[in-house]
């Protein structure tokens, strides 16, 4: 979210790592809001943003490849979600 201004940023590529500095730098992190329990545990939570600008999720697959069951799995919980939440779901 470009509009949020902080004094530092930190980058990350990758869910653990970004977990790790949320809960030792007290941090926060702009995303989905779809969390696990099982991966992320109990102390991090989704806190929805009162903004006007949207979060757009999107799959990119490759060419023809079909979804893998795991695959279709994912996508129809991101569905849900987004659907609990009263979000646009059709993008996915």
């Amino acid at each position: 979210m470009p509009s949020i201004d902080r004094k530092k940023n930190i980058r990350v590529r990758d869910r653990a790592t970004m977990t790790n500095l949320i809960l030792g730098l007290n941090g926060f992190t702009v995303a989905s809001g779809a969390l696990s329990r099982e991966l992320n545990g109990p102390d991090v939570v989704a806190v929805p943003l009162k903004m006007d600008e949207m979060i757009r999720v999107g799959l990119v697959m490759q060419g023809d490849t079909p979804l893998s069951s795991a695959g279709k799995i994912f996508v129809s919980a991101i569905r849900k979600c987004c659907a609990e939440r009263s979000y646009d779901a059709a993008g996915l």
